[in-house]
């Protein structure tokens, strides 16, 4: 790539960045008050107060690339596009979201996200190993496809006995890093009830740890593997759950760990299902409900938390309310997700009026422009220019080199990666923790996206391929460039930009380079990088 070109093209994509704030045409407003059900009567209590009833909501193109990538990582064809907004059916919204929920694909992406919480990973500090690895991501991953219960996942896991190799479940205790009554205490709060042990009361973990002092483990002689057990005893063990409940364990009869799960399923204070909305609140508009961080819930009060910095009042309603439907159900993810992706906070239009854009984003009366995932970018380029990275783990135990094509959210073990991937903040899934994850912009990814010589040749053999298809005008063309890159089409402005730039161009390679530097510029705005 010279820099000739690139000097053009960073000018060309200067300008269009312009106007990538401008992403669509909207549609008109808000369904009415009247008749709202449960989490839009909240928002709509809300928003009339505030006076924030009049903004739109976001058009269907925008919609249906917001939600495919919410759910399934990945864009949607220009057929799709094309479908969807011809569709003037007026349940098309739901009807899409339930078909996606459905899919492989949305496994796949609902397999990713355990993965990280549930620390899937073979490698230090981790060491699950390659075998227990596939194992338990293949559990993780069938029960997002068969919407499990996460009531009864917590209790598998947490009352698993077994190989590790062999009992998916048993991996649970195995794959934490600190390994100590105190250490398991911590993974479990953080990982079910979304709350840090070092902010709970003094004195917490030593109440807390003994549900899981009796856990035992021993090898076999098969290489890694580790059976997970309980310990038999004799005598009365004494335990706190975090609200504060005291157990009188007789270990003789029954198993710490077995109260501790029957405990945390009763969720009589729907903390477990508070943060698991969090979590999906967190996955579907990139800020949680509940903090800075969807894995630091605050400490309820009556738990010993502090009696200020309480939630603003539409959060914790929101919260409420949708932890109690989701505590209804035993904890399926698929209703959860639909629910949230079926409110009108969550199809609202990203913008509004400049005066209102503020206040509206603090009460979710506009969706949250966030970054995209690492693994999602790395697969949209992917899908786009048809070069997929290899994926191969660093430590050979054993050495392990994924399949050609595999996609970036197809990844089972957080020890296997790229530099791409690391560059774009793909989490190491050392602690469970969603902060290990870094949507920061960085300056490497701003150098791969702009200066990646291997990506040019991607983006030139892409913009072949759309000149092959047929002579196109330019204003066919640009279109075709937006709908595969942006899932939209072009704007007047954008068009007449692009027109403008075109005529400064050579006449006997002007098609061919404004359909690279077009692919080029789209690439490289925030509109492809964003949800929005």
């Amino acid at each position: 790539m010279s820099f000739s070109w690139n000097l053009r093209g960073l000018i060309f994509c200067l300008g269009l960045l312009l106007l990538s704030c401008h992403i669509c045409a909207v549609s008109p407003a808000q369904s009415a008050l009247a008749g709202a059900t449960g989490v839009n009567t909240v928002l709509y209590t809300d928003w009339q107060r505030e006076n924030l009833m009049s903004i739109p909501r976001a058009d269907d193109a925008t919609f249906l690339r917001r939600v495919r990538l919410d759910l399934t990582g990945r864009a949607p064809s220009v057929e799709e596009i094309e479908q969807f907004c011809g569709d003037e059916s007026p349940n098309k919204r739901e009807a899409l979201i339930r078909r996606l929920l459905d899919s492989e694909e949305y496994a796949d992406m609902m397999a990713m996200r355990y993965a990280e919480l549930f620390r899937v990973k073979s490698e230090f500090p981790i060491n699950l190993w390659p075998n227990a690895v596939q194992l338990y991501h293949r559990y993780l991953r069938e029960v997002a496809l068969q919407d499990k219960p996460l009531r009864d996942v917590a209790y598998e896991m947490l009352t698993a006995s077994g190989s590790n190799f062999r009992v998916a479940p048993a991996n649970y205790f195995r794959a934490v890093a600190d390994r100590t009554p105190e250490g398991l205490a911590k993974a479990t709060l953080m990982t079910w009830l979304g709350i840090r042990l070092e902010k709970m009361p003094a004195g917490s973990v030593e109440k807390l740890s003994p549900f899981f002092s009796r856990i035992g483990k021993k090898s076999t002689a098969e290489w890694k593997e580790e059976i997970i057990y309980t310990e038999p005893g004799e005598g009365i063990l004494t335990a706190t759950a975090p609200d504060g409940t005291r157990y009188s364990i007789d270990t003789a009869k029954e198993d710490p760990r077995v109260v501790f799960a029957n405990w945390l399923r009763e969720d009589k204070e729907l903390q477990c299902s508070k943060a698991w909305v969090n979590r999906a609140w967190y996955w579907m508009l990139g800020v949680p409900l509940s903090g800075d961080s969807p894995d630091d819930m605050p400490i309820p009060t009556k738990w010993g938390g502090p009696s200020s910095g309480k939630l603003p009042e539409l959060n914790e309603k929101l919260l409420t309310t949708l932890a109690k439907d989701f505590h209804a159900t035993g904890g399926k993810m698929k209703e959860l997700l639909a629910t949230i992706c079926l409110c009108d906070a969550y199809q609202a239009d990203w913008k509004t009026a400049p005066v209102l854009q503020e206040k509206a984003e603090k009460h979710f009366a506009v969706y949250p422009v966030h970054r995209i995932e690492a693994e999602v970018v790395v697969d949209l380029l992917a899908d786009l220019t048809g070069h997929h990275e290899q994926y191969r783990s660093v430590i050979p135990e054993p050495f392990t080199i994924l399949p050609e094509g595999t996609r970036a959210i197809e990844i089972t073990d957080g020890s296997i990666s790229s530099a791409t991937l690391d560059a774009f903040g793909r989490p190491p899934r050392d602690s469970g923790a969603a902060s290990e994850r870094n949507n920061a912009v960085t300056g490497s990814q701003r150098l791969y996206l702009m200066n990646s010589g291997i990506l040019y040749k991607d983006l030139e053999k892409l913009a072949k391929q759309q000149l092959s298809k047929s002579n196109k005008k330019v204003e066919e063309l640009i279109d075709a460039c937006y709908l595969q890159v942006l899932s939209r089409r072009a704007t007047e402005e954008e068009v007449e930009l692009i027109k403008a730039y075109t005529r400064e161009l050579p006449k006997n390679d002007r098609r061919r380079a404004v359909a690279i530097d077009l692919l080029w510029s789209l690439v490289n705005s925030k509109e492809f990088l964003y949800h929005h």
